[in-house]
């Protein structure tokens, strides 16, 4: 049998889905999340991916060129720590040696089981590509983010100011000293005296 070099790349349509293909991740968390999360996350992806390359590249890979759970966790551990300094739950190693654990486990309870599955799914069955684990660095971005700027729209509502107003000196100290009290002392700004 011949082939001819048309067919050479073609993709058989009777293929299951490969989880492996760029994109997918995203398609699926979409699924979940929405295009707004898609949007977010694509709009952090490529910028993630030039700061993970170098790691990545270093790290012992699979045949299809995935990295397992103990390296994806490094890696994005290593991402935070070095991009932003961040130390997060669930990817630090807490002094012990990097373990078997999955790096989806640093989105907590604040996304939803439906999530956590779609990356625990991908990771178990492949691996993460250079790409997923970029998908997997932005959504936890994205939950940063969104958290911030919640206790921040918090904190202004808190202390009775407008976000889109100028606030004086004294007001807007007001609100960086509620802001950071309230995450150094892990309260609800709600919950907080004025």
């Amino acid at each position: 049998a011949s082939a001819s070099p048309s067919s050479f790349l073609a993709k058989d349509s009777d293929e299951p889905r490969d989880l492996f293909q760029e994109g997918a991740l995203l398609s699926r968390l979409e699924e979940v999340l929405g295009s707004d999360h898609r949007q977010a996350t694509e709009a952090r992806v490529a910028n993630i991916v030039g700061h993970l390359s170098t790691t990545f590249a270093s790290l012992p890979k699979s045949d299809r060129g995935a990295i397992g759970a103990p390296a994806a966790r490094y890696t994005i551990h290593r991402y935070f720590i070095q991009r932003h300094g961040w130390q997060i739950k669930g990817l630090a190693p807490a002094g012990q040696a990097w373990s078997s654990s999955s790096p989806v486990a640093a989105l907590g309870d604040r996304m939803s089981e439906d999530v956590h599955n779609i990356f625990e799914e991908h990771l178990g069955t492949h691996g993460f590509d250079l790409h997923e684990v970029a998908v997997l660095a932005a959504t936890l971005e994205n939950l940063i983010h969104a958290e911030a700027s919640g206790r921040l729209r918090s904190t202004y509502a808190k202390l009775a100011q407008d976000t889109e107003s100028t606030l004086s000196s004294e007001d807007a100290m007001d609100i960086v000293d509620t802001y950071l009290q309230s995450i150094l002392l892990s309260n609800n700004i709600s919950a907080m005296s004025s």
